[in-house]
């Protein structure tokens, strides 16, 4: 948490994935995010909106909306929907009301 605290952007260059954590700590620690376009992270990064997305394997592409976020310092809309997302729809209070309605429904059915 201590090295992603004093980055100025996240690179997330997967190739397959699920849910990353390291995504929602960053949005929470309002650290612009650049990830690819597969599994789960288009889940939590809306293009343009709390992050950036660009396809799995473009490392061009990647590096160059890294560099985008490093020159233009104001990232603030982005930045700020994407704390406003994590804390919003990540929240305990949003997830387990969701967790336990999903079990329910596997016991009733």
């Amino acid at each position: 948490m201590k090295l992603l605290k004093s980055s100025s952007v996240l690179a997330v260059p997967s190739r397959m994935e699920s849910l990353p954590t390291n995504i929602k700590e960053a949005f929470f620690l309002k650290i612009p995010v650049v990830g690819t376009n597969v599994g789960g992270i288009p889940e939590l990064i809306q293009h343009t909106k709390t992050g950036i997305l660009v396809p799995s394997g473009d490392s061009t592409k990647l590096s160059s909306e890294i560099n985008k976020i490093l020159k233009n310092k104001e990232n603030s809309e982005m930045i700020q929907a994407a704390y406003e997302f994590v804390t919003n729809e990540m929240s305990w209070k949003k997830i387990i009301p969701k967790y336990i309605h999903f079990y329910q429904d596997l016991l009733n059915n």
